[in-house]
């Protein structure tokens, strides 16, 4: 069952995204309250259009986005974590020991307990992110991230950070701005 916020009913959060590491400032409930409108709306506008560039990306299948997406940071969490998160680092640990001896390994049944997608339905997506050679599986049906992806979405992974980073950035001025101007 699923709330009203989207959250699972039990109120745990998706095992996927793992540790966000700290926050530099939270937002307290009296300031979302007093600037609901801003953000919401802010919000609303990186979303949405974050999800029409997943949904055109993906040809229309947002669950294989996801899939993707939960194998991708399952299997580069660990070693991103190690390697402080400097991607040359992370490529050279890569190179020098090869994928399946520093990624993470996953497969279905993790993907579809950290996502909350059946296990079928994460199996058929699999099954088509393999074909495309996104994904390859081991011999004990590992599965781990090919070089593919990252050639594939680089420019989208900027300009989405880029996107986001000027949403937060709207967000903090918005709610600045209207607390300045209440003192």
């Amino acid at each position: 069952m699923v709330r009203k916020s989207g959250r699972p009913a039990n109120n745990q959060r998706s095992n996927v995204r793992g540790d966000r590491g700290r926050r530099f400032k939270r937002l307290s409930p009296e300031v979302y309250t007093k600037n609901s409108g801003l953000i919401t709306l802010t919000m609303n506008e990186f979303l949405v259009s974050y999800l029409l560039r997943i949904y055109h990306a993906f040809h229309g299948d947002i669950l294989q986005a996801m899939v993707l997406g939960a194998i991708a940071h399952h299997n580069v969490s660990v070693l991103s974590r190690q390697h402080g998160y400097d991607g040359a680092r992370i490529n050279k640990a890569i190179a020098a020991s090869g994928e399946e001896a520093v990624l993470a390994p996953c497969n279905a049944f993790s993907i579809s307990q950290a996502t909350g997608i059946p296990r079928e339905t994460v199996r058929r997506k699999i099954a088509s992110l393999v074909d495309k050679g996104w994904v390859k599986r081991d011999a004990r049906s590992q599965l781990f991230l090919t070089d593919a992806p990252a050639a594939e979405f680089g420019t989208f992974t900027y300009e989405t950070a880029d996107e986001f980073l000027d949403t937060a950035q709207r967000i903090l001025h918005g709610c600045e701005k209207k607390d300045s101007s209440a003192g």
